[in-house]
């Protein structure tokens, strides 16, 4: 199944004419990690995610759309276009020390929930097993 990718700047579809790439700002992100650390010592036992401090948003942009500049991850949008890229790109993502720091489990929550089908046909067995997988990967995200 192929999500069909809108930007979120202009509102435009991002497709193989018109690219796209997700976008975060990795110095917000580690940032945003050491307020969270100094949060957490400030408030044992609440819920950070909850109350802390904002976590830093993802972007889905044309690239002539993108304002973030530099210190940036981008992942390229034909990365994200079905449900299985968007698992193997957040089991990559977890590797990095301030994924944790983004609105990431959102982020691609929408990307499955909201994207509508490029191709009009129904999901195959593997690609709703992969959906779902997804899904429940990006439930138990957060601010670990």
């Amino acid at each position: 199944m192929a999500l069909q990718l809108q930007c979120m700047a202009c509102g435009g579809i991002i497709d193989g004419e018109h690219r796209g790439h997700a976008a975060v700002n990795t110095a917000a992100a580690l940032a945003r990690s050491v307020q969270i650390d100094s949060w957490r010592r400030a408030h044992p036992g609440e819920d950070a995610a909850r109350h802390g401090p904002q976590p830093v948003p993802w972007r889905l942009v044309h690239l002539a759309c993108d304002e973030l500049g530099e210190r940036t991850h981008v992942i390229p949008a034909y990365r994200l276009r079905t449900a299985r890229r968007v698992l193997q790109q957040t089991w990559r993502l977890w590797s990095k020390s301030w994924a944790a720091a983004t609105d990431w489990p959102h982020f691609a929550r929408g990307l499955l929930a909201n994207a509508g089908e490029v191709d009009g046909q129904a999901a195959s067995a593997g690609g709703a097993a992969a959906k779902r997988a997804a899904q429940q990967a990006l439930s138990g995200g957060g601010d670990g």
